[in-house]
């Protein structure tokens, strides 16, 4: 009765190898339904119109949004609630769904992406706080309603006057955004201290550029003054244009004079 003994050993159905292929492919195809949100929800911000039908705006005319209704209705309550930071559930989708496609740290995002409602209302609180661009077609600030609700909240709380609570706001949650984002789109250490090396190594290279590009234009204004003092004199100054003689400026200045000595005496 070998078949009760304990020396019986379950063989699982799919191996090791089979499964981790599995999981990948799984989590490609996830990859590429994030990938798909985002670039829907990319193409209903980019085509917003604020006089398209919607929740907020009730009108007769066919939406502008390249998404039809339904990006209309779904663009016009995110831009009016968070303003640009909407932005941000795109560049979220579209991290996660390179991660995912590309295998690289794809297994932090359940442990990141609580972090990401975090980030998006610091986002509309920093873009609340400046203001908006000229054509900002909602009556609200850059952060929609609920970046102005939190600036306005801040400034009531903090001491000095309003705009250098503004001024603080400003700072502290454009350094919040910075941190939240990270988190948010699953960087480590590793990934972080890269961008940064990238960013740092950039600033380095265009300080060099700006720098050459001010020697050169140094260097060309210097030798453009040394051929200029190296013309001679009478090619330097230009010549004088002719005035005539002192007897016809006197006679032009005292024609008016004359001219109404004459009219005057007719008169009489």
């Amino acid at each position: 009765m070998a078949f009760f003994s304990g020396e019986s050993r379950t063989t699982p159905l799919v191996d090791r190898e089979m499964s981790e292929a599995m999981r990948r492919r799984l989590t490609e195809i996830f990859g590429l339904g994030w990938g798909a949100v985002a670039a829907l929800l990319a193409l209903a911000l980019v085509s917003y119109d604020v006089n398209d039908p919607s929740q907020f705006n009730a009108t007769p005319e066919a939406p502008a949004n390249w998404l039809g209704y339904a990006g209309a209705y779904i663009a016009d309550p995110m831009m009016r609630a968070l303003g640009v930071a909407s932005w941000g559930l795109v560049i979220f989708f579209a991290a996660w769904a390179t991660r995912s496609l590309l295998h690289r740290g794809e297994a932090r995002l359940p442990r990141r992406a609580a972090a990401a409602p975090v980030a998006i209302v610091v986002a509309a609180v920093f873009a609340s706080s400046h203001a908006p661009w000229e054509g900002w077609p909602l009556a609200s600030g850059l952060g929609g309603f609920v970046g102005d609700t939190g600036v306005v909240s801040l400034i009531g709380i903090l001491p000095g006057d309003a705009t250098a609570a503004l001024r603080t706001v400003s700072t502290v949650f454009g350094a919040a955004l910075v941190v939240t984002t990270g988190i948010a789109l699953g960087l480590d250490r590793r990934e972080a201290w890269a961008i940064f090396r990238w960013m740092l190594r950039s600033l380095v290279e265009a300080g060099r550029e700006l720098v050459a590009l001010l020697l050169a234009l140094g260097s060309a204004a210097v030798a453009r003054f040394r051929a200029w003092r190296a013309r001679p004199r009478s090619e330097r100054l230009a010549p004088a244009e002719p005035t005539g003689s002192w007897k016809e400026r006197m006679s032009a200045r005292m024609a008016p004079a004359g001219g109404e000595a004459e009219s005057g005496a007719g008169w009489k």
